[in-house]
């Protein structure tokens, strides 16, 4: 559920609940810390973007390693256990090479979800408090749009997707 949800409608959900219900279950437990929200907090912000962006990818990357454990024959694992293998010698020399194509597509969607995150701060900070959750994509957004600075946008936009282009090749 949490990935079919576009990145805006859960940031406006999580602003709601950071904004509202979890300062008003604070208040009525005298918590102070979370007395007021975090969103507004120029040191604990990007906390909060953080929470919503791992909220909606975990769900995506465990379905990722349950479906490739499930692909991994029981063989392998009855042969180990009749040879005396223990758990973690089973983990460490069977399990753990046959999951490393999961891992490394695993790393490339986040690091390119990390790098790409936009509708969260869209969503819940605006690129605010004093600019602490400012993300490079919208940064371009922002300085592009509102700024009327196209072309050093574009250029930034390309420098930014030649990186994870680099970075998804590196991971492979």
């Amino acid at each position: 559920m949490p990935n079919i949800l576009g990145g805006l409608v859960v940031g406006y959900i999580f602003s709601f609940i950071f904004t509202y219900i979890i300062t008003t279950a604070a208040k009525a437990m005298h918590i102070d810390f979370f007395s007021s929200s975090i969103l507004a907090s120029e040191k604990w912000a990007w906390v909060g973007v953080l929470i919503v962006g791992v909220w909606q990818t975990v769900a995506m990357n465990t379905i990722i390693y349950i479906s490739d454990l499930q692909t991994i024959p029981s063989d392998i694992y009855e042969a180990s256990s009749i040879d005396g293998a223990g758990k973690w010698y089973t983990f460490r020399k069977l399990t753990l090479p046959l999951l490393l194509p999961f891992i490394s597509t695993n790393m490339i969607l986040s690091t390119k979800n990390m790098l790409m995150v936009f509708d969260q701060i869209m969503s819940l900070t605006k690129g605010g408090p004093a600019q602490s959750t400012e993300s490079i994509s919208y940064l371009i957004y922002r300085n592009g749009m509102d700024g009327g600075q196209f072309g050093f946008q574009s250029y930034i936009f390309y420098c930014d997707s030649y990186n994870i282009c680099n970075t998804t090749c590196y991971y492979k």
